[in-house]
Order: structure tokens, then C-alpha cells, then sequence
């Protein structure tokens, strides 16, 4: 009405064009602010705050709480929940800075990754319940989760619900060290549930042998940049230290090497550990003793085929042809066809003992060389 009624005072048409021009911006920065509003209406966390008698109960905005008091609620979050929460104000981002310096413990509940994971098929997943197992088809390859590990100090777990106890492998990785070829285990850091931790292809003692129904625990510390494993609940103490990704973040992964029908699960909520704590509570010494192991004392050895046999012998008193000897009904060849390496050297001087060859158990009952036996004929 009012830009006809300056028409109707004479005015050119240029100006009532430039007016109409006004008018439409202003009319669309009001659509947009009442937009805005409505978004962060829709997205506004709200939270029910009970007293412990029930006779106190008020639900508010997440933004009206103490700092102090939005911190323990964020401690009862998962990683992923937190992040989102962190999102929605500049209050609640605050506290999202503040646990992301990691002195508390965020519980990861990572998903299973598919684009993430290896490409091959040698795994059936099932998203669902979280569970990985070792299908028909032959080699080794990994399975990641999409959450980062590395964004606050987390908390995961890992069930073996079905393992015959020769290696399976839990750990992180960078992220960007998937390829389409499968995972770059130099940038890889894990614990092998035989005795053993590896990172860079290089093994150490490290903790015990588990067995089916064990529960895996992973620890990465934030302040300090170190990894730690646990075992039902025990801290088997500090594993690595820097572990650090180069590029990207640092995601769960598990591999299972071996056999047909093994099966491992994230689990869902933590088992043996009563979340939330603190880096420190965590961190504490539990004095972790391995548990005696059927396995221990034994000879692995595998061959290029991911084969596993395990031999009872001392390398302190045991010669490579005795080895042999013992191996050779066991794969069905003459022991004469049989080579052995140990950490990439050849066994040649059928005399030898294998303690002078490098081979020697350490205090858990594993040992950290790898022995692979082949038959030269067969490969060439």
C-alpha cells in the first residue's frame, strides 16, 4: 500500500523499483532469522535432572546447567553422543573443549566401518551386534572403526567370543594408513592376545595368552599419547608410548590371521570396568601377572598359507633337525624337504641349537620370533 500510495504522489517508476528491491531483502533477512530460530529450537538439548528420593525432578535446557555438573553428564556419553552434543552451543562446546584435553575417559562404542574396512570379503560383519568372523575365504585382513580413538582418552573393548588362541590382533591405526591394498601395519599398533605387542613389524613380550571369552580393553591415554591393553578388566600396563598418527586420526581395528569360524565382538557397553573414570584411576598398576596357558612354552610356527603348528620343545636343548623331525608328521613331508626361518634368517646348520639361532621364550611363555617352515621345491 505504501509504495502505491508514492505513485499515486507522482514518483518515477526507477524509485519505486529500487523501494520494491528494499523491501524484498528485508522481507528475506526476517525469513532467515526466523529460520535460525526455529533450528536452534529443534536442535536444543534438554535434560531431566532427578534427586535421588524422586522428590526433585525439572527438565532444562543443557545449557542452563553448571559447567561442573554438564561435565559428569558428558562423561556418561559414548564418543560419538559427545561429539554431537558439543555441537549445538558455544556453552556446550566449552565443555567439549575441556574433556577433549583427556584427563576423563569417554567410552568409544565404535561402529564397524565398511569403506573402512578390508575389501576382500575375508570377514563376515554383522553391523547389528557388532560381532567379525573369520569366513572360508584365505588371508588376512582387518576390520576398523569409523569413531576416532585419538579425539578425547577412550575406552574399548573386545570379546573373543570364539579364538583357538594362536593370534588375534587389537589395536588402532591411522586412519590414513587404509589403503585400497589393506592396512599399513608399520603405522599400526596392537596387541596379538598370544603374548605379544607388534608395532612397526616388530613383536615384544607383552602381557599373556587369552583364551575364548576374554575380554580385550584398550586405553588410549590423550595427555600422554601412550596405549594400554587390559584383560578382564586388569591393565596389563603401557604398551606404547607417542602413539601418534602422522596424517588423520587414529581408528580401532581388530584382524583375525587364522582360522575359519573365529569370532570377535565390540562390545556395546563396558564389561569389568565401571565407567566413568578418570586417565589416573584407569592408569593405575594392577601388578598383572599373566595367567598359566596351555600354549605356553610351545614352538609357533606357521608357513605362507597362514598354517599353525605348535611344538613342545626347548630351544635351549632342541637342534633344527629336531624340529624338523617333530614338524614332519605333522604337515606330512619328509623332514629333509622341510626349511625353517627364524625372523627372516635361514636355518641352514641342521645342527644348531635353535636358542643360538634367536629363538628363546620369554617370561610369559611366548616367544617374539616368528618361525615359518616351508618346502623350498613346493614354492619355487
Amino acid at each position: 500500500w505504501g509504495l502505491l500510495h508514492l505513485q499515486s504522489y507522482g514518483m518515477v517508476p526507477q524509485t519505486v523499483a529500487l523501494l520494491n528491491t528494499c523491501v524484498g531483502i528485508v522481507a528475506l533477512l526476517a525469513l532467515q532469522t526466523a529460520r535460525r530460530r526455529n533450528r536452534r529450537a529443534c536442535t536444543e538439548r534438554r535434560v531431566t535432572v532427578v534427586s535421588k528420593d524422586a522428590l526433585f525432578r525439572q527438565t532444562m535446557s543443557l545449557d542452563m546447567l553448571k559447567e561442573d555438573a554438564l561435565r559428569q553428564i558428558w562423561r556418561h556419553l559414548c564418543v560419538r553422543d559427545a561429539a554431537r552434543l558439543g555441537a549445538c552451543s558455544v556453552a556446550l562446546r566449552e565443555v567439549d573443549r575441556s574433556l577433549r584435553e583427556g584427563q576423563h575417559v569417554l567410552w568409544l562404542d565404535p561402529s564397524i566401518s565398511a569403506a573402512l574396512s578390508d575389501q576382500r570379503r575375508l570377514y563376515d560383519v554383522d553391523k547389528d551386534s557388532s560381532t567379525v568372523t573369520k569366513n572360508w575365504r584365505p588371508g588376512t585382513g582387518h576390520v576398523a572403526g569409523a569413531e576416532p580413538v585419538d579425539a578425547y582418552s577412550t575406552f574399548f573393548q573386545v570379546k573373543l567370543e570364539s579364538y583357538n588362541g594362536h593370534r588375534c590382533e587389537i589395536g588402532v591405526c591411522a586412519r590414513s594408513a587404509i589403503t585400497s591394498q589393506g592396512l599399513d601395519k608399520s603405522r599400526a599398533w596392537y596387541c596379538d592376545c598370544w603374548g605379544r605387542k607388534v608395532h612397526n613389524h616388530v613383536q615384544q613380550e607383552y602381557g599373556g595368552k587369552m583364551s575364548t571369552g576374554d575380554v580385550v580393553g584398550v586405553l588410549y591415554n590423550k595427555l600422554n599419547k601412550t596405549l594400554s591393553f587390559f584383560e578382564n578388566g586388569r591393565n596389563m600396563g603401557v604398551a606404547f608410548e607417542n602413539v601418534t598418527a602422522l596424517a588423520g586420526p587414529l581408528v580401532p581395528f581388530v584382524s583375525i590371521p587364522f582360522w575359519e569360524g573365529e569370532q570377535v565382538r565390540f562390545l556395546r557397553h563396558p564389561e569389568d570396568i565401571q565407567l566413568p573414570l578418570s586417565v589416573a584411576e584407569m592408569s593405575i598398576d594392577d601388578e598383572y601377572e599373566p595367567r598359566m596357558h596351555p600354549d605356553d612354552n610351545k614352538i609357533l610356527v606357521k608357513t605362507f598359507l597362514n598354517r599353525i603348528f605348535l611344538v613342545s620343545a626347548d630351544p635351549q636343548t632342541t637342534t633344527v633337525m629336531q624340529l624338523k623331525e617333530t614338524l614332519a608328521p605333522m604337515c606330512g613331508y619328509p623332514a629333509a624337504h622341510l626349511a625353517l626361518r627364524i625372523s627372516g634368517k635361514q636355518l641352514l646348520d641342521p645342527l644348531a641349537l635353535l636358542s643360538d639361532m634367536g629363538l628363546v621364550f620369554e617370561a610369559n611363555g611366548s616367544h617374539t620370533e616368528e618361525v615359518l617352515m616351508y618346502v623350498p621345491h613346493e614354492v619355487s
